[in-house]
């Protein structure tokens, strides 16, 4: 004897928008801190300021290997995570860990002199170890603000909101470019310690 199971229509859930507004409001910090911490202010840091004194080829390998270590230390704790993303108690607290976490370690950079390549290669791998992790928990949550019909404008509405106010920002990337490489002429010992609490302090309330 079979038995077949036939399976009816999904289930309409009620559109939470507070839900929802909160999950695309981290969505927006979350893509903010990997757009201006992770792609655009760490790397011009380490090879301007915190590399300095390395030779090209030394400064090469620690970069990328900077870079790539936080991605294995994630392919190994990704089953892991995804045990933790679908237990809806723990989610949540390993979410605020992680946050907390990137954000401490975020904001110490601003303590670390010029020069110093390995403490800064080393808070800016455990912050993206932490960054990596809270989006593992962040993107199982969207299951439970939104319809499956409404996931994509709710996953999408805080990375346009953040890449509308970065590409307006890039028309004085030129001029920028020139003040930045000005400033370092005259402080580069010092840049770290100026420029880096403004950018932590800013994506820690964002984070």
């Amino acid at each position: 004897m079979q038995i077949l199971f036939v399976q009816g229509p999904p289930t309409l859930r009620r559109f939470d928008y507070k839900a929802a507004i909160a999950w695309s409001l981290y969505d927006f910090a979350n893509t903010g801190f990997a757009m201006v911490v992770l792609a655009l202010i760490w790397p011009q840091m380490f090879h301007h300021v915190w590399g300095v004194g390395l030779d090209h080829q030394t400064e090469s390998i620690v970069f990328k290997l900077t870079q790539a270590l936080p991605c294995l230390i994630i392919f190994f704790l990704a089953p892991f995570l995804g045990q933790l993303a679908e237990r809806g108690r723990f989610r949540a607290q390993a979410l605020r860990v992680s946050v907390v976490l990137g954000a401490l370690l975020t904001m110490m950079l601003s303590w670390v002199p010029a020069q110093e390549w390995f403490f800064s290669a080393l808070l800016y791998a455990m912050a993206a170890v932490a960054f990596f992790s809270a989006s593992t928990f962040y993107d199982s949550m969207i299951v439970d603000c939104a319809p499956l019909g409404r996931r994509l404008v709710v996953g999408f509405l805080g990375s346009t909101v953040i890449l509308f106010f970065s590409t307006t920002r890039t028309c004085r990337a030129h001029h920028l470019a020139i003040r930045f490489a000005k400033y370092l002429s005259h402080s580069e010992r010092t840049l770290g310690r100026r420029t880096c609490p403004l950018v932590s302090l800013r994506i820690y309330f964002l984070y």
